[in-house]
This record gives C-alpha cells, structure tokens and sequence, in this order.
C-alpha cells in the first residue's frame, strides 16, 4: 500500500514539474525569431551641439573632456 502512494506521489510530482516547465517555455519564448526585426543600428562621432539636438530637451548630453569624444549610437527595428 505504501508504495502505491509512494509511486502516485512521484507520478503527481513529475506531472507539475513538467506542467510548470511547459508553461515557463511557452511565455517565455519570443513571438517571432530574430530574422523579423530587421534591425539597423548606427554609430557616430558627434559634437556636442549635435548630441543635444539629437537627445532633445528631455536629456542632457554629456560634456566631453580634452581628449573624449561623443559617439551617438541609433537602433531602430521594424516588424515584418
């Protein structure tokens, strides 16, 4: 008797363990693979009056020192 409950325990034990992983894959897993974005990204040197305008008024563009210089990194992605 006790190995009937034994065995129906670990039964019950790898169904939610299996039902967990089953459900922690399919939300965690992206919608479309990496060849639908079709990313671009961009890299340039800028001043800083060309940082600033690029940023906006909502950020401050950092001041570069004697011997820095500014790079003004874009992303952009759009789905297919």
């Amino acid at each position: 008797m006790t190995w009937r409950r034994a065995a129906c325990a670990a039964v019950v034990l790898v169904v939610a363990m299996r039902a967990v992983g089953g459900w922690r894959w399919w939300h965690q897993r992206p919608p479309y693979g990496p060849e639908a974005l079709h990313l671009r990204s961009s890299l340039q040197f800028v001043s800083y009056d060309e940082a600033r305008a690029a940023l906006g008024p909502a950020y401050q563009a950092p001041v570069a020192s004697d011997g820095d210089q500014l790079v003004l990194g874009r992303v952009s992605l759009a789905l297919v």
